[in-house]
């Protein structure tokens, strides 16, 4: 079976760009420690006036990989 890719699009509030690169590195740090990752890279907008400031794109062994990881950061 293929991996699997996700795309997040994430819509920055001015001013708070450094704050979401920072959650962003936090969060790919615990990603990248569970089993079934395969990688990620996150992409920022050229367009000063983009909707979508950042763009995480993800890949994984499976669908269930990427849940059971998720579910994790949901029960703490």
């Amino acid at each position: 079976m293929p991996n699997v890719i996700l795309i997040n699009l994430f819509e920055v509030p001015k001013g708070k760009e450094a704050a979401a690169l920072k959650m962003w590195e936090k969060a790919a740090e615990y990603m990248k420690k569970q089993p079934g990752f395969v990688s990620t890279r996150l992409h920022r907008a050229l367009a000063p006036d983009a909707r979508f400031h950042l763009i995480n794109i993800a890949e994984w062994e499976s669908v269930e990989n990427f849940q059971a990881a998720i579910s994790r950061v949901l029960i703490r």
